[in-house]
């Protein structure tokens, strides 16, 4: 007899490297027999990834939790799995304020999201899995996109050394980690070989706007090969398409 598939939603708020990181944890769960949904009252488990970066964040991560919580307390929903920035910034405090929340997962434990869900089946008292962040996922790692069909996010680097008084990155990051080249690539093909454009996503930056709207300009002219070079230059501030595209 076949395994009831338990169906999951995931709500991304945030920065693109927290996209990457619903992405991925969507694409394990699929991995391991969970069923992916679109709307958030057709789930058994919602998993909101938060952010925690500035305040109008982690309002809107707070705003977001109690949503959903609404729909566990009318039986729509089963579990609450928050994730994400702000369960790794504050853990405690959310579990003392949310008792509504199932479970409270940090960012470094992405890549154990099919495991600790079914842990918690089996014991439902342990609500915190909260580790030092040093996960960053490589071009092997499942991943579902959601983004549209033309563009797609690559994940650069992760992480920060650099403790900055006015910045709270590296407390719920973690130190800096980088991707190899080699990896960086054939991510990069395999994302051009479906047809995307590939946006880079690094630890301090995203790609700019200027940059999007290159991208979308060029993007339908060019080799899908080259992108990853042209983005990596529309990050320095170089356009220099041209050498790439055809007109």
């Amino acid at each position: 007899m076949s395994e009831t598939k338990q169906k999951f939603n995931i709500i991304s708020l945030g920065c693109a490297r927290n996209l990457v990181d619903s992405e991925v944890m969507a694409g394990l769960l699929h991995k391991n027999n969970f069923e992916m949904v679109r709307e958030p009252e057709l789930a058994d488990i919602v998993l909101v990834n938060t952010c925690g970066f500035i305040g109008a964040a982690k309002e809107e991560s707070i705003d977001t939790i109690l949503d959903v919580a609404r729909l566990k307390e009318t039986g729509q929903i089963k579990k609450l799995v928050v994730a994400g920035c702000l369960s790794q910034r504050y853990p405690d405090e959310l579990a003392a304020e949310l008792p509504e929340v199932d479970l409270f997962i940090g960012t470094g434990e992405v890549p154990r999201i099919a495991e600790i869900l079914r842990e918690h089946e089996a014991n439902t008292a342990r609500r915190q899995f909260i580790g030092v962040p040093s996960y960053i996922y490589d071009h092997a790692t499942p991943r579902l996109r959601s983004t549209p069909s033309y563009t797609a996010f690559l994940k650069v680097s992760e992480g920060c050394d650099h403790v900055c008084t006015f910045c709270a990155i590296p407390s719920f990051r973690g130190r800096f980690r980088s991707r190899p080249i080699p990896d960086l690539v054939a991510e990069s093909q395999r994302l051009a070989d479906q047809g995307e454009v590939v946006e880079g996503s690094h630890a301090r930056s995203i790609v700019p706007p200027v940059a999007h709207r290159e991208l979308d300009e060029v993007g339908p002219k060019c080799d899908r090969r080259q992108v990853l070079t042209i983005t990596l230059q529309l990050e320095r501030g170089h356009t220099g398409h041209d050498r790439y595209c055809r007109r």
